[in-house]
């Protein structure tokens, strides 16, 4: 006789859904499964094989013996409004994407002939929501879910008790490298900490690439600071190379490549089209698209975890071609794992960032901040934020 164990799931933020139109649209299992698959393999390691084989619907697969059913409760919220890290609305208005959300919770279902199994994923479905988002652009935080009930349990005993305790464990010995929170200052206007969603576009951006602005105001992002002692960034090599601004003098790194590749490739640069694409080498797998190693998760109480993925060895020292519409090729190289140390990179950023009165989060040519002063008021919430290493 099949064993069930029922989840109730509160959404913590909108999702992203390529079929948001269809009833019920929520969780795909076909997302879902293979994600938490993976993760309770992982949890367990190599010794999940000999101890557990029949766990495996075969064994020459990763694929766990289990049926999962999701099912949202009630008639979900939709709407074309969505953050502004998400671009996928631009242009022509009659494709755009919209965003689901489930008002009354979903329903996940798991159902298996093996009742250690049922048991096993009821001990790790907790933390499974708070490491996994759903979705488009779910790496930024879109389609956060957490648990709310076990087996109509509010609080089940036996599972971890909170996100903290949990994350710092699984970090230090899965991952190997730290993970953070971004908090709110309790003097946050009300508006600004209940945007969650808001608070990760400018933390990223931030991180990232920076901020421009109509008024010529520009910040510079940790990421294209953050090895210029030694190289010059990818964004000085487009004003260099690319757009013939004369020399540079050091070498040169594609720096963001390293926080991910995205597979609409082309930037904007002084009214010039900027396209750029892996140029594989011998023996390389040409890379269209990474995502990025940051997954930004929202859990219970609107808590905002930033949590860190390895940067994939592709990635490191691999060229890449970067040019101007009509224009010739030019080559770039990725930083190596001696250059650019992810760990290093995020306690530096987290360091700089919790320190509002740094030079570093001041606009183009010193003067006043532009998390106070910029034309983008929604710039002004970083001021309210910091990175706090778990």
């Amino acid at each position: 006789m099949a064993k069930m164990l029922t989840v109730e799931l509160t959404q913590q933020t909108p999702m992203i859904h390529f079929q948001y139109a269809e009833p019920g649209a929520t969780i795909r299992g076909s997302e879902l499964k293979p994600k938490l698959d993976r993760f309770l393999i992982q949890i367990l390691g190599d010794k999940i094989r000999i101890d557990h084989p029949q766990w495996f619907a075969s064994q020459d697969q990763d694929s766990l013996a289990y049926k999962v059913r999701i099912r949202a409760q009630g008639k979900p919220t939709i709407s074309a409004n969505i953050n502004k890290s998400y671009f996928g609305n631009l242009g022509d208005s009659s494709d755009c994407q919209s965003v689901e959300y489930a008002d009354y919770g979903v329903d996940v279902t798991f159902y298996s002939a093996l009742d250690d199994l049922i048991v096993y994923i009821r001990r790790w479905i907790k933390p499974f929501f708070w490491l996994h988002n759903f979705g488009t652009r779910q790496s930024k935080g879109f389609g956060s879910f957490s648990v709310w009930a076990i087996d109509g349990e509010r609080h089940p005993e036996g599972l971890p008790p909170d996100p903290d305790s949990f994350l710092r464990m699984y970090y230090k010995s899965k991952m190997h490298m730290p993970a953070f929170e971004i908090v709110c200052a309790n003097e946050t206007p009300k508006w600004m900490a209940d945007d969650v969603l808001e608070q990760i576009r400018v933390t990223y951006g931030f991180m990232k690439s920076g901020f421009n602005f109509p008024n010529g105001d520009y910040y510079k992002g940790f990421a294209l600071q953050y090895l210029t002692p030694t190289f010059a960034n990818d964004k000085a090599f487009v004003k260099s190379a690319v757009l013939g601004r004369g020399p540079l003098g050091k070498p040169s790194r594609f720096i963001r490549a390293m926080l991910g590749v995205s597979d609409q490739a082309s930037w904007y640069s002084d009214r010039e089209t900027i396209h750029y694409a892996h140029a594989p080498r011998a023996g390389e797998h040409e890379i269209k698209r990474v995502p990025s190693p940051i997954l930004f998760s929202v859990t219970e109480n609107g808590r905002i975890f930033v949590l860190p993925h390895p940067i994939p060895n592709p990635l490191r020292s691999t060229d890449f071609s970067i040019w101007k519409d009509r224009g010739q090729p030019h080559s770039i190289k990725t930083p190596s794992r001696e250059e650019f140390d992810f760990s290093k990179f995020l306690t530096d950023f987290a360091t700089k960032f919790n320190d509002k009165n740094g030079p570093w989060c001041q606009k183009r040519g010193g003067g006043s901040s532009l998390m106070t002063n910029a034309q983008d008021k929604s710039l002004q919430i970083a001021q309210y934020l910091t990175m706090r290493a778990l």
